[in-house]
């Protein structure tokens, strides 16, 4: 279990001040839930493509309970694969040979992008259900 004070400092790593620039944005960001499917996959590991319709299942299924989704004029595809480098770039999954996974030392520090969108997504529900 990670304690209140790695909590903040994990926190602050990877935030890097964004949230104080951007306001506080309580729209649901496409990186959260890149973290969310790769951490419900596990060990298991997905393609960029695998991760795409994951992410654009939940995506649905969060829009349809009315969560405000953060919008780009960029495309979706684009924006999952940003967040999915994002995390790549952050050590928090690995790309070998065309599959992501959870880098296991950095488990909680995903939980962390996870979690804040967990109290949209009801109890059980997730992107394959």
């Amino acid at each position: 279990r990670v304690g209140i004070a790695q909590q903040h400092h994990d926190a602050r790593r990877i935030d890097g001040g964004r949230m104080r620039r951007e306001g506080h944005d309580k729209r649901l960001r496409h990186r959260t839930v890149v973290a969310t499917v790769m951490r419900e996959t596990g060990d298991q590991g997905l393609s960029a493509f695998e991760v795409e319709a994951h992410v654009n299942q939940l995506i649905e299924k969060l829009q349809d309970a009315r969560v405000p989704v953060y919008v780009t004029t960029r495309s979706r595809v684009q924006t999952i694969l940003d967040a999915l480098n994002m995390l790549k770039l952050r050590h928090l999954v690995v790309e070998s040979d065309g599959i992501y996974k959870i880098v296991p030392e950095e488990y909680d520090v995903l939980s962390y992008y996870a979690n804040s969108i967990r109290h949209w997504i009801a109890e059980g529900q997730s992107f394959n259900k």
